[in-house]
């Protein structure tokens, strides 16, 4: 008889801690995706500083010192969305492994 070793009965409970971990970090970034501001972050440098442009419906609109919330806003826009992509993968893959140990533990309980 095969001997069953120890973790293989359940998977682990940290790959699922983790696992939920990762999808209460995706659900945080598409909240703050669903209110971040329309259009885009664009950045120029001009006579050594920094200019600050937000891209809308195809038109750059300049942003002075005054639009300091929104330039923050659409630069935390661009990496949640960056942040995204990586948390979706991370998320899939995970949900795979789990998956995939689930079933390798049925088929030792089937034999």
């Amino acid at each position: 008889m095969e001997r069953i070793q120890p973790g293989i009965i359940m998977p682990g409970a940290e790959e699922e801690q983790t696992l939920e971990q990762y999808q209460e970090w995706l659900w945080m970034v598409r909240e703050r995706l669903e209110h971040a501001p329309k259009g885009s972050l664009k950045l120029a440098h001009s006579n050594g500083t920094v200019q600050y442009n937000q891209l809308l419906d195809n038109k750059l609109i300049y942003l002075n010192k005054d639009h300091m919330e929104l330039v923050r806003a659409l630069a935390q826009k661009g990496y949640d969305k960056k942040v995204l992509k990586v948390l979706e993968r991370e998320v899939a893959v995970r949900k795979r492994r789990l998956r995939e140990s689930f079933q390798k533990q049925l088929k030792l309980f089937r034999k």
